[in-house]
């Protein structure tokens, strides 16, 4: 008998611990013949590879994110190898992630995962996430207006003019439902060139069977009459993460991997070149305390790629927000009001991982009237922390195209941290407001709605797109 076939069968009679698969993922097995989607973590996950490019210079962008992208595929496929090769003899199908150095494999039994946990490759096994969006309808009618409110509380009309940028020469993507990529607010934007991919159906075109993504997308590019877009002249591509009204894990690490790479719509001819700017997440669990995405925001991090999460729907109890959102290597994003109040479905940190304060923003959330995937002129008011993320993707469109304009160089970038300090810092706290059970149940310090800031509940504040983009030239002159 093989030596370690041997070994494993003894494990398995003596019940032995398995530290690396996690508890919640056994008692999933509670019963005989169930079969589970896991999602297997690798010894050392990306950081080194993103360590090693970090500490080298490079003359352009697009070099270093070759080098990024050459140096994960041949970590991943050192460390997994054995696995695979393992998984491949028993005939079981298993897909690999170089842009986290992680491993999905489906309707797998705790046995086999007894066994690969034996590899000294593998440092964890877990559930294989599914994320339900939760939009919040609205009865909201909208008055005719050239600029929606949430445009016009951040400024983003403002820095059109004063600018003169509308978001030019910036890419944005979204993960999401889809776009309707015929819409009227939305065809005359769209990078066609690696600019859609559906990893579940290879779909040709931009498509949307929920309207969620479409509303996001509408938000942070949207043009037209309706002005529903903060950065309307920026382009758009977008990746279908969700196949309706939910996420699978698997699509959503394509989908994160596809980022750093596009490709067609077929998954043909990877481009290191055609990576967006910046990426608008909307979308995350009910539950925190899940660090499943975060070596994929490394990698894009590293990559130059900017990115907003939402922090989740489930307000206004404290310790409620979602995954990613609530992890420290994610910038979230938090609702408010047309009166800046905070809205009551917006979840308040802490972070159920470490403790930290969350989300890092807030934007305009409730009642947000955008685009819809029911026709290419239609559109629809609903509500969410979903909402409020693209307002905060297309203030960082504006960012980085007026940075851009102002140091004479259309393939500049702004880090990821230099972002976020200038949203921060430029943050509206005058006038924000909590609701009553937070004054009985704070989640931050501060006494009757006098709030430090930041907090767990705007984080730094409202986003000022104006004096966000004010701060970006002045720090680049």
């Amino acid at each position: 008998m093989d030596l370690k076939v041997g070994f494993l069968s003894l494990a398995l009679c003596v019940g032995l611990s398995w530290a690396t698969i996690d508890s919640d993922l056994i008692e999933a097995f509670s019963s005989p013949g169930i079969k589970r989607d896991v999602l297997i973590d690798f010894a050392g996950g990306n950081s080194r590879v993103i360590e090693t490019i970090e500490s080298r210079s490079f003359r352009t962008r697009v070099g270093k994110v070759k080098a990024l992208t050459q140096g994960l595929q041949g970590s991943t496929q050192s460390s997994q190898g054995p696995v695979q090769d393992y998984l491949g003899s028993m005939g079981i199908q298993s897909k690999s992630y170089w842009s986290s150095n992680q491993m999905v494999v489906r309707s797998t039994n705790l046995g086999l995962l007894r066994r690969v946990d034996s590899f000294p490759q593998v440092s964890r096994i877990r559930m294989l996430p599914t994320i339900q969006l939760s939009p919040i309808p609205s009865s909201i009618t909208p008055t005719a207006t050239t600029v929606q409110w949430g445009v016009a509380k951040v400024g983003a009309d403002k820095v059109w003019s004063t600018f003169n940028t509308k978001g030019e020469g910036v890419v944005v993507a979204n993960i999401d439902t889809g776009v309707l990529g015929i819409h009227e607010a939305l065809q005359g934007n769209f990078r066609a060139d690696h600019g859609w991919y559906d990893p579940a159906n290879k779909t040709a075109t931009p498509n949307d069977q929920n309207g969620h993504g479409t509303h996001t997308m509408g938000t942070i590019a949207g043009g037209g009459e309706q002005g529903i877009g903060v950065a309307p002249g920026a382009k758009w591509i977008a990746c279908k993460g969700c196949a309706s009204s939910g996420c699978d894990g698997e699509s959503l690490l394509s989908c994160g991997q596809w980022m750093l790479s596009p490709t067609n719509p077929d998954g043909t001819d990877p481009d290191a070149s055609k990576i967006p700017d910046i990426v608008s997440n909307s979308w995350g669990s009910a539950i925190g305390g899940n660090s499943w995405y975060n070596a994929t925001i490394n990698a894009w991090k590293a990559a130059g790629i900017l990115h907003a999460f939402a922090i989740g729907n489930s307000g206004p109890i404290c310790f409620t927000g979602g995954s990613p959102g609530d992890q420290a290597s994610a910038f979230a994003v938090g609702s408010t009001d047309i009166n800046d109040r905070s809205s009551s479905f917006s979840s308040r940190g802490p972070s159920l991982s470490g403790f930290i304060t969350k989300p890092e923003i807030s934007a305009p959330g409730s009642d947000i009237y955008s685009a819809w995937n029911s026709s290419a002129t239609a559109y629809k008011t609903i509500s969410g922390t979903s909402m409020a993320t693209p307002h905060v993707a297309g203030a960082m469109a504006l960012m980085l195209s007026a940075h851009r304009n102002n140091v004479g160089d259309p393939s500049a970038k702004l880090p990821q941290t230099k972002v976020e300090s200038l949203l921060e810092t430029t943050a509206v706290t005058k006038g924000l407001s909590i609701g009553a059970i937070n004054l009985l149940i704070p989640c931050s310090g501060g006494f009757l709605g006098r709030l430090s800031y930041p907090n767990n509940y705007f984080g730094y504040g409202r986003l000022d797109a104006l004096q966000a983009v004010n701060a970006t030239v002045k720090a680049s002159s």
